[in-house]
């Protein structure tokens, strides 16, 4: 049996077009109105709950909040908690892989517009073309205007003391 080996595709980081499942990437310089929300949201998402550290935290508040008797606070703070580790049991694509997206266009693509289904489509050929993951997020992380610096800052909040914190408190 013949079979092709598929294996991972890293471009250099300084790449201007890379091809992905058979279409021609480009990188954008620029995000349209509409795109630049998109680049919002997904920039809140980067900082919430796919961490380890940032989900022990989170479960640590609700405990705290529910011996202090504030119940409603606590759901809040376990339902988001839920729906991020559900995300990852879902195996949702990383907000970064999302943001790269956002600058990475295909040939006769609409660069004004960004919708759920060509969100998929570009994460699909990203997928089949076996583009690296790290090549994505680091193509997000220096596109993205002060996402960078937001990520290191929350890389610094829960280092030290927040990685040694004691799981049975």
């Amino acid at each position: 049996m013949d079979q092709e080996v598929k294996e991972v595709t890293t471009p250099p980081d300084n790449a201007t077009q890379f091809t992905a499942n058979g279409k021609v990437y480009r990188k954008a310089l620029t995000l349209s109105f509409n795109r630049y929300g998109w680049m919002e949201q997904l920039r809140a998402e980067m900082g919430d709950g796919r961490d380890p550290v940032v989900q022990f935290k989170s479960l640590k508040t609700a405990y705290e909040l529910l011996n202090k008797q504030q119940f409603a606070d606590s759901a809040v703070t376990i339902h988001t908690a839920m729906t991020n580790m559900a995300r990852i049991a879902d195996r949702d694509p990383h907000p970064a892989f999302k943001m790269a997206m956002l600058f990475w266009n295909y040939e006769g693509e609409d660069t004004r517009r960004m919708t759920p289904e060509l969100m998929a489509e570009k994460l699909n050929d990203m997928d089949e073309g076996g583009i690296d993951h790290a090549f994505l997020f680091r193509q997000a992380v220096s596109n993205a205007p002060g996402l960078l610096a937001a990520y290191r800052a929350s890389i610094e909040a829960f280092s030290g003391q927040e990685k040694t914190a004691d799981v049975n408190a």
